[in-house]
Parts: C-alpha cells; sequence; structure tokens
C-alpha cells in the first residue's frame, strides 16, 4: 500500500550547500524531517553542480520520511551565468546590463525543457527568451524582432489585446510573492538637495561637482539654529570637529556626514548618495494583467531611441541628474549608465519626448543623438 503524503516542500537551494540553517531547517524541521539527513543526500546528488540554484521538492509522508526530485536551475540563474552578470536590469526595457547570443540561449532552453510546459525546443527557447526580455533579467543579443507595419488593424483606433494571468499562488508566503518594477515616465518627483561642509579652498569644486548649497562657518551656525534646508550633508576632515556639537541635531534626521578628505572624493560622495527605487509587491490577489500591444499601422517614423554618446567629466553630477530625472533609475544604476556612454537612455519614446530629453541632456554638458 502506497505511503500518504502529507506534505509537498519545495525549495531553491545552492548546489553542494544545504545547512540546516533557514530555509531548510524551519520547512523540514515543521513536519518532522530528518534535516540532517536530508542536507546530506541533497548536497552529495548536486555537488558536480556546484554554482548553481537547484529547486528540490521534497515529498513528506506520515511516518515522517520523505523523497525529494530536483529540478533544473532557475532559467534567471542560467541566463545571468552565461551573460556573466551577478544580477538583471532593474528596468530592462531601458537599461541592458549583459548579453547572451543565440547558441547560448539555445543551450539554456535544452537543460529546462525538461522542466518547461513543452517538448519541443524551438517553444522552450521562446520561453527562456522571454524570461530574458521580460522579466528583468537582461537584453539576449542577436534574438531582436524587426520593427514593421501592422496590418491587422481594421478600427479606427488603436486596438489592444489584454492578458489576465492567475498565477495559482498565495502571496502570504515568502517563496510565492511576485515582485516587480515600476519606472514612473518623470521620476518619482522628489528633488534631492546636497550641502557640502569644506572650507574655501574646496568651494568652488564642490560647487561645480554640483553640490547646492557649500558653506563652512556660516553654515555650521545656520544648521544650529535649525535651519536645514537640504538632504545631505558632506563634510571634510577638518571640519568635522566644528560639526561634532550638531550631532544632536543632525543625527536623528541621519543627517551626520562621515569626512571625506580630498576635494575630489566630494565629487564622488555627491554622485553615490542619492537615490530612491519604486516597488509595486502583489497584493491579496495573486493576478497579473498585461497589455499585449496595439495593432496599429505605422506609417513613418515615430518613436526614437535617446542615446548618451559622451559625458565630459567636469559634467557627469550634472548629466547623472537628468538621467535620473528621465528614467527614475536609482543612483547605481544611473551611474552605470552615465559611466558607460555611449548608452541608450530611453528606448521608443515620442519624437517631442526624445527632443526634450536631448535638449535637457546637453544642456547638462552632455553629448546626445536620436536613433
Amino acid at each position: 500500500m502506497a505511503k500518504k503524503v502529507t506534505a509537498l516542500i519545495k525549495l531553491a537551494l545552492p548546489a553542494a550547500k544545504a545547512t540546516p540553517a533557514p530555509p531548510v531547517g524551519p520547512a523540514l524541521g515543521q513536519h518532522g524531517v530528518n534535516i540532517a539527513a536530508f542536507c546530506k543526500e541533497y548536497n552529495a546528488k548536486t555537488s558536480d553542480k556546484a554554482g548553481l540554484i537547484i529547486p528540490v521538492e521534497i515529498s513528506v509522508y506520515e511516518d515522517r520520511s520523505y523523497t525529494f526530485i530536483l529540478k533544473t536551475p532557475p532559467a534567471s540563474v542560467l541566463l545571468a551565468n552565461a551573460a556573466k552578470i551577478k544580477k538583471g536590469s532593474s528596468t530592462p526595457n531601458r537599461v541592458n546590463v549583459g548579453s547572451i547570443t543565440t547558441a547560448q540561449l539555445e543551450e539554456i532552453a535544452s537543460i529546462k525543457l525538461p522542466d518547461l510546459n513543452t517538448t519541443k525546443l524551438t517553444s522552450a527557447v521562446k520561453i527562456v527568451e522571454g524570461t530574458a526580455r521580460n522579466m528583468g533579467k537582461f537584453y539576449a543579443k542577436n534574438i531582436t524582432s524587426s520593427p514593421r507595419k501592422s496590418k491587422t488593424a481594421n478600427a479606427k483606433f488603436t486596438e489592444t489585446v489584454e492578458l489576465h494571468a492567475n498565477l495559482n499562488i498565495d502571496p502570504k508566503y515568502a517563496d510565492q510573492q511576485l515582485r516587480t518594477t515600476v519606472t514612473l515616465p518623470h521620476g518619482v518627483g522628489k528633488s534631492i538637495k546636497i550641502a557640502v561642509l569644506t572650507n574655501e579652498s574646496n568651494t568652488a569644486e564642490a560647487e561645480a561637482a554640483g553640490a547646492d548649497i557649500v558653506g563652512n562657518d556660516g553654515l555650521i551656525e545656520q544648521i544650529s539654529q535649525g535651519n536645514i534646508e537640504f538632504d545631505l550633508l558632506i563634510a571634510t576632515p577638518d571640519m568635522m570637529p566644528k560639526l561634532a556639537k550638531l550631532g544632536r541635531v543632525l543625527g536623528p534626521k541621519g543627517l551626520m556626514p562621515s569626512p571625506k578628505s580630498e576635494a575630489s572624493e566630494l565629487v564622488s560622495q555627491i554622485e553615490e548618495t542619492f537615490g530612491v527605487d519604486a516597488s509595486a509587491a502583489v497584493g491579496g490577489g495573486a493576478v497579473v494583467m498585461a497589455a499585449a500591444g496595439g495593432a496599429e499601422e505605422v506609417e513613418e517614423k515615430t518613436e526614437f531611441n535617446v542615446m548618451l554618446d559622451e559625458v565630459p567629466a567636469d559634467k557627469k553630477i550634472a548629466v547623472l541628474k537628468v538621467v535620473r530625472g528621465l528614467t527614475g533609475l536609482g543612483l547605481k544604476e544611473a551611474k552605470t549608465l552615465v559611466e558607460s556612454a555611449p548608452k541608450q537612455v530611453q528606448e521608443a519614446v515620442a519624437k517631442d519626448a526624445a527632443e526634450d530629453a536631448k535638449k535637457q541632456l546637453e544642456a547638462a554638458g552632455g553629448k546626445v543623438s536620436l536613433t
């Protein structure tokens, strides 16, 4: 007589590195499973896959015995390894952080084939390609589709198709929560004001780097009176002793600075210390909705890509601020984009918006082209 299954546990663990620590311990312990024995078996069976994440399905029976099945690594992990990157882009439609070849894509699809809802390699390739494009990982090289005119529009308005997918997940559990990133068209509307506390010899360089407020003793006096008109404060070591008495004022607000010894470090600190990300999480219902595009005949080019071709070293901060305003990127992503010029800032935007972005970037000192 077959034993009764009392629980089915799904985990994603690093190959050959399972330990009794979370998530293994809590997940198995509540069902009375021998945790040490599972870890030993799992590590032995995945020893040849070190460096990968190997999902596992554990069937627990009423007598507390268990069996488990190893799955193929997540497509996102295989794609990241192939592209030699640590993580995907937070804004895949705007910033590309890596690339893979068609041959690599087919190889990954063949690995994932046993776990996919298809038996055809061509279909598996399309599924993995969708992961590379749409799930926020990275852009797959040589797999882009060419723009073409649509001949399917029958109405006098733009026709669209909506896709509603019931994911059958329970957001109450951490391993079943869905996260996505929303890039607002004009950022989050928050303007960061930076103040630099330094001696007179560094004033000019701090101002050139993009600081909004630069001062010394006068600025300290202003802060002591409660006039805090900035979101970030940076100070050089020679000013820190004078600033120490303001610890009770700045500390609770999270504005107490760390000292920077050279004027050039002020520039780096300004670049690295402001940024906001917007995220959207699954609510009580596990339903994802998406628009599948419109059927509209295009007679002329109406969308343009904004390319940041070159950024002079002394204009980096000003251009960085404009890039963040246009894309809504966090500080690290925007900094990477600016330092990687020539780089695409916006993709497929309307002509007026593209020209406006070009003017803003050129006014900040960058060299820009529209493609």
